[in-house]
This record gives C-alpha cells, sequence and structure tokens, in this order.
C-alpha cells in the first residue's frame, strides 16, 4: 500500500521504520496510525501537492493513492465558490485551503478551514452536484516541522459534519425534544469552530493590511532622482510572505552629494510586524548617519550601539557601500552581511570580503567596524541583497552565492531593471518556504 514519496525528507517523519521486522516490540508503526485515522487526511506542500493520504481520504475522493500521490489538491477541490450560503464575491475552496497551508507554515500555528459544502468524489460545488448531493466538512491545516523544527508541510484533514447541517437554519431556529438538543449543539459547535475560522481570516488580513502599511511607510517610496542620473539603478523588495506581506530586510539609497552616494542593505531576524519595527529603527538609524556622511565602518559601529537597545534588533546584519565616481572607487563596511558583489565589464566577479565584522549587538562590548575598499569603474555592475536570494535550507551559502555569480555573468547583457527582476525569478528556492529578499543592482 505504500508508495515513495516526492520529497524523502518527509517519510521518515511519517513512518517509523522501514517494516514491522525493523521495529521493536513495543514501537509504533506511525503509517499504519496514518492510515487508520477514522478522518480524511492529506500531507501537502506550500504547493498543495499531495505527499502522502490515508485511507480514509482516499475512500473519501474515489480515488487510488497512486493517483493522489503527487498530484495536485486542487484537482479534487471547487475552483468556485462552495459554502453552506454562497455569496457574491466568496473564496473558492481550493484558495482558502491554500491561504490556511501558508498560515500554518508561515506561522507554526494550526489553521481552521470553516464550513464548506461540495462533493468530496467529483470536486463539484454543492448546487452543481447530482440530486442536491454534496457534504458539509470543517478542515485543519497543522503544520509537520522537519527534522530541523522547521515547518515543511501541512498534515490537512477535512471532518465531514453533514449530519449535523442538512436543515441548520430550522435546527436552530425551532424548539427540539432532549435528542435534538444534542443535534442543535452540535451544530452549533460546527458553526462556532466556521465563526472562529473566519475571525481568524480578518485578524489575519488586518495584520497583512498593517504589514502593508508599515512596508510603505519604511521603505523609501522611490530611488533620488539625482541618483537616477548619475548611474543606472535598480531596487527591488520581495517579503517571504504571502499572508503578512511585511518582513525584516530593507535596503536604503542616498545622494551624498558632490556626486558621491551611499547604498545599503540589512536583515533583521524574523518576519512579521515586530521584524518590521525593528527594521524600521535600524533603516532609519542608517539613514540618518549617511545623512550625516558619516562613514561606513563608523555608521555600522554606531548602528551597533542602536542595536543594542532592542533585544529583537539582536544577530541583525547590514552593509553599506559609498560610491565616488570621480575617484572610481568603492568604500564599505559589513555588520556580518553577504557580500556584495561587483560584476566587472570584462565579465569577472569581484566579492566584497575585505570589511566583514560581526551582525549587530553579539559581541560583549560595541567595537571599532573595519572598512574595505573596492575598484568600481564605468560600465562595472554593483549587487547588493539579503539571504533570501541565495540561502537554500540544508546547503552552505558560498553555493548560493556562487549561483549568484553564475548568474550575474549570464545575464550581463540585460540592463539593470531586467537583471533584477530575472534574478528574483531565477534564483530564490521555489518549493520551501521563502525568505525576504531585498535587493540593490547599480551599474555605474
Amino acid at each position: 500500500m505504500s508508495s515513495p514519496h516526492p520529497h524523502p525528507e518527509f517519510q521518515p517523519r511519517l513512518v517509523a521504520g522501514a517494516g514491522a521486522g525493523e521495529r521493536g516490540a513495543g514501537e509504533l508503526d506511525f503509517g499504519a496510525l496514518f492510515h487508520a485515522v477514522p478522518s480524511p487526511c492529506v500531507v501537502l506542500d506550500i504547493g498543495l501537492i499531495i505527499q502522502d493520504c490515508n485511507d480514509a481520504y482516499v475512500k473519501a475522493v474515489s480515488r487510488s493513492r497512486t493517483e493522489l500521490v503527487g498530484s495536485s489538491l486542487a484537482d479534487v477541490l471547487p475552483s468556485q465558490p462552495a459554502g453552506p450560503e454562497t455569496v457574491p464575491g466568496a473564496e473558492p475552496v481550493v484558495d482558502t485551503v491554500r491561504r490556511a497551508v501558508r498560515s500554518a507554515l508561515d506561522t507554526g500555528r494550526s489553521v481552521v478551514v470553516g464550513l464548506q459544502r461540495y462533493d468530496s468524489d467529483t470536486g463539484r460545488p454543492a448546487a452543481e452536484a447530482e440530486s442536491g448531493g454534496g457534504h458539509y466538512w470543517i478542515g485543519t491545516a497543522v503544520p509537520v516541522p522537519n527534522s530541523s523544527g522547521v515547518p515543511r508541510h501541512v498534515l490537512y484533514n477535512v471532518h465531514d459534519v453533514t449530519a449535523l447541517v442538512p436543515h441548520l437554519a430550522t435546527a436552530l431556529s425551532q424548539p427540539l425534544e432532549p435528542a435534538g438538543r444534542q443535534a442543535r449543539a452540535a451544530v452549533v459547535a460546527a458553526t462556532a469552530v466556521a465563526e472562529q475560522s473566519q475571525l481568524f481570516d480578518l485578524a489575519l488580513e488586518t495584520q497583512r493590511q498593517l504589514g502593508i502599511a508599515v512596508q510603505e511607510v519604511m521603505l523609501p517610496a522611490e530611488v533620488p532622482l539625482s541618483v537616477r542620473e548619475s548611474v543606472q539603478i535598480a531596487v527591488r523588495y520581495q517579503p517571504a510572505s504571502d499572508a503578512l506581506r511585511v518582513g525584516g530586510d530593507w535596503y536604503d539609497v542616498a545622494d551624498l552629494g558632490q556626486g558621491r552616494l551611499a547604498v545599503a542593505v540589512g536583515d533583521v531576524v524574523g518576519h512579521g510586524l515586530r521584524a518590521a519595527a525593528v527594521m524600521g529603527q535600524l533603516r532609519s538609524a542608517l539613514s540618518a548617519l549617511t545623512v550625516a556622511d558619516v562613514g561606513p565602518a563608523a555608521a555600522m559601529t554606531a548602528l551597533d550601539r542602536v542595536a543594542r537597545h532592542s533585544p529583537d534588533a539582536t544577530a541583525s546584519t547590514a552593509v553599506k557601500v559609498v560610491i565616488d565616481p570621480a575617484l572610481d572607487l568603492a568604500i564599505y563596511s559589513s555588520a556580518g552581511h553577504l557580500p556584495p558583489l561587483i560584476l566587472r565589464v570584462d565579465g569577472t566577479i569581484h566579492t566584497m570580503n575585505q570589511a566583514l565584522g560581526p551582525p549587530l549587538a553579539v559581541t560583549q562590548k560595541v567595537m571599532s567596524r573595519p572598512l574595505g575598499t573596492a575598484m568600481l569603474r564605468a560600465g562595472d555592475t554593483l549587487v547588493l541583497y539579503t539571504d533570501g536570494l541565495v540561502e537554500r535550507r540544508g546547503e552552505p551559502l558560498d553555493l548560493g552565492i556562487g549561483r549568484l555569480s553564475d548568474a550575474l555573468v549570464r545575464l550581463r547583457d540585460l540592463d539593470v531593471d531586467s537583471l533584477a527582476d530575472r534574478l528574483l525569478s531565477e534564483l530564490p528556492p521555489r518549493s520551501s518556504l521563502r525568505d525576504d529578499i531585498a535587493l540593490i543592482v547599480l551599474r555605474m
């Protein structure tokens, strides 16, 4: 009954041992336990690809396990709204489940999917089913951590509550005998679960909207015109979570006068509003230091002092580069951040790794920060980025930086905007949780 999983890292989390002969006398067979669960259960990745399903799910959707594993859950869920009372603008079931899965992975908490009505074996909304068919379902998306404790999959299980709500309005409005009161109580409980799901969704949407506002206020609206007149530059910010749409990565671009300019990127540990608030503090502090024309090393030292006033800023990273086109020179300092890269006109890559200091607020005392220099001539391209662009779980960062270097060489004939877009589309991992990305591409 067992078949290979598309993602092998998940299998050991589900099945303890390869067979009964390999288990001890008192050891629990988690695979058998999973298949014996009476409610339909399916294991999903963030793309809703089915990694495994139990016997109850196979029976509910009237398909074989071989057909299901490796396919998309979207194939067995309605693509139109399918609720007990479908209203204009209602969300399709597949979108509701997709949002719940992403929320469970992003927050690490279980997410309830409210009352839905559809045929499980046809995937059609109840209104389209033969003989007025359709079942009422309530679901739960439970994050499943991998061996490192990071949620990478979701156990999505559904409960058929059709028997409780065939005549919901009547059951809640008419007097009942004692036996009927129990059924009414069950209906009320099912409805309460749905209402809790709706309240959670409302809270999540409120947080998302607040996150968007924070992001818009904290990040610069546009690159100064004076900078655009002196260099070609593209800036990008891509948050990690579709649910919260806000994170802790940031960038800054400033005109220092007399032809000089400064660029910086930074990364605050974590996501959500707390990380965004810390990001705003650090970015504002560094921006003020830039306006005061404090050099990169002195700015990183001062930013270290600022970070020590907020526990949530501990281990944040940042890098600042000051460019003087008249001297073909860039001076820089890094607080634990990934090294900026320079793509030379001749197609070679220079790694700016001479001025790497520790992340912010991790040493016992504030220490002076190192200063590095690099030649930056006409036609050269400078790239500053955060780790979301290059990092992949279980892989050394050097490999990701190497991929970025190779991509810069391969795409060197593109203009800066096209280059930034291609880097964002090609480099970040596709099948796992993404980190925030801040990116600056500047060509002299």
